[in-house]
């Protein structure tokens, strides 16, 4: 079926996928000009996905219970979700529509995942299990697992040299991995429980928070020292990294607060002028804007390079993750 530019439609389907219900869902086509819009919104446990040249345009689908990461594969557009309650990683085609596959052997409440486009591999965080598992995104069969964490909370692929980073909250330890899952390095003694992680695909170094100290601090390249480290702003939630300068935008988590922080760990700027704060998208290099969540304002918001909010799309419950797509 093909859609015009301008047409929106509404199709109501009744899709039964791996023995679950995914309810309605309205089509989505992309002009091919704009960006595509990936949103987690909690209330529901849906998946929407829209485009910015026509927010009004949107795909959902739901099915999920408290999905709790994301992750865009570039060369096909498709969408992968750590669906966390039901115990699965799940494949959403890049229209939006359909569940594609779904990865659910030996997996239990995972949290994270990211994708490695040169090795065309996910990684997935299996912390009930203490592992983590890579999975090939071409003959979608698992390749290996890496059994060495306790609880592994985030994982997190770094293009600079190909490795995979590893927070493991009940260790207190930030690992650094190969591609084959060798260690290459760990901090250990710095944190108490590290939590989320970002990477820097300039210069490799890694940001990580810290749930129990309420701070975040970034690791260098080879993983093994602290070069810078910031605090007492609130639960740091989620990252985003400017690769202009190196430094980093942080949301705190329920408090309407955006926090921006050097990459020596100075606190740049503060922005208290949001309903809440949750989730981040990608820094887009080229005009160094990014997407937040506001969950209580029940909208997206684009940023600017200094923080302010050059637009707002609404619609939505109560959002909680944001991706943006673009070709």
């Amino acid at each position: 079926m093909s859609l015009a530019k301008n047409v929106k439609v509404l199709i109501f389907l009744s899709i039964m996928f791996g023995g679950y219900f995914f309810g309605s869902v309205s089509a989505y086509a992309a002009d091919g000009k704009g960006a595509a819009i990936w949103v987690i919104d909690r209330q529901d446990n849906t998946l929407i996905k829209l485009s910015s040249n026509d927010p009004d345009m949107r795909a959902e689908v739901g099915g999920f219970n408290s999905p709790r990461d994301i992750a865009v594969d570039a060369a096909d557009g498709t969408c992968w979700v750590a669906d966390f309650r039901n115990d699965r990683i799940v494949q959403i085609s890049d229209i939006g529509v359909t569940k594609s596959h779904i990865i659910d052997r030996n997996i239990t409440e995972p949290f994270h995942i990211s994708i490695d486009p040169k090795e065309r591999v996910l990684w997935i965080a299996n912390p009930k299990r203490g592992e983590i598992i890579k999975f090939s995104l071409d003959t979608k069969k698992e390749i290996f697992r890496v059994k060495k964490f306790q609880n592994p909370h985030d994982v997190a692929f770094s293009p600079y040299d190909n490795s995979v980073w590893v927070s493991d909250m009940d260790k207190g330890e930030v690992v650094k991995l190969s591609g084959k899952g060798k260690i290459l390095a760990k901090i250990q003694g710095e944190f108490s429980k590290p939590e989320h992680l970002a990477i820097n695909g300039n210069d490799g170094s890694c940001w990580v928070s810290d749930r129990e100290d309420l701070s975040v601090a970034r690791i260098s390249a080879d993983g093994r020292r602290i070069e810078g480290k910031a605090s007492g702003f609130g639960k740091p939630f989620q990252f985003t990294i400017d690769t202009y300068d190196g430094s980093c935008w942080v949301s705190v988590l329920n408090e309407g607060t955006l926090v921006k922080i050097s990459r020596k760990g100075e606190i740049i700027k503060r922005l208290t002028i949001f309903k809440s704060s949750y989730g981040l998208s990608d820094i887009d290099p080229r005009d160094r804007t990014f997407w937040m969540a506001d969950g209580t304002g029940g909208e997206i918001l684009k940023l600017n390079a200094s923080g302010e909010v050059i637009e707002r799309i609404g619609g939505f419950k109560k959002p909680y993750l944001v991706s943006i797509f673009k070709k």
